[in-house]
């Protein structure tokens, strides 16, 4: 019964709704024009350089913005993992499976390197820190599982389509 409540379609508009609230609020907070979040790869160095060519103003802009962005993994991981198990349910799938838990683990990992960006902007920069060198690869394994949990959802929405396209006798030639 929760299930059924928390995998509907209200939950879902909900969901949406919020997640691109959170997305137009961080689209328009002042933060640097490029951030690292926002990249798939970037060495030690390329992020070193960036984060170097921030101003006094950029690293405060970018500091009150991060705590959005504590937010946004939230709601936009809740978002997959609610469409993932929408499409679950409709397709009666019961069986639990790490691929439907995967926008979690790319939750994991956003935090993860929102910590490690938050400690280097405020305790400098250094090529040779942990933090900057683990962000890069945080950031790489966030997008990563962000895009599995997408190839997740499009295999489910086949999967959907050809089960209400059999429903009604629908054929392709």
């Amino acid at each position: 019964m929760l299930a059924k409540k928390l995998f509907s379609g209200k939950t879902l508009i909900a969901l949406v709704t919020l997640y691109i609230l959170t997305a137009l609020l961080l689209y328009y907070s002042p933060k640097p024009s490029k951030i690292p979040d926002k990249l798939f790869f970037y060495t030690t160095q390329q992020l070193n350089n960036l984060l170097k060519s921030y101003s006094q103003q950029d690293i405060a802009n970018y500091l009150s913005t991060m705590r959005l962005d504590f937010l946004y993994p939230l709601v936009y991981s809740s978002l997959l993992f609610v469409i993932i198990n929408f499409f679950r349910r409709k397709l009666n799938y019961n069986k639990i499976s790490l691929w439907t838990y995967t926008p979690f683990i790319a939750l994991i990992f956003d935090f993860a390197e929102n910590i490690c960006i938050r400690h280097i902007l405020k305790h400098g920069l250094s090529v040779v820190t942990l933090p900057c060198s683990l962000t890069r690869f945080l950031t790489l394994f966030k997008w990563t599982v962000i895009f599995i949990s997408i190839a997740v959802i499009l295999f489910l929405f086949g999967k959907f389509l050809h089960l209400i396209l059999s429903k009604i006798n629908c054929t392709f030639v």
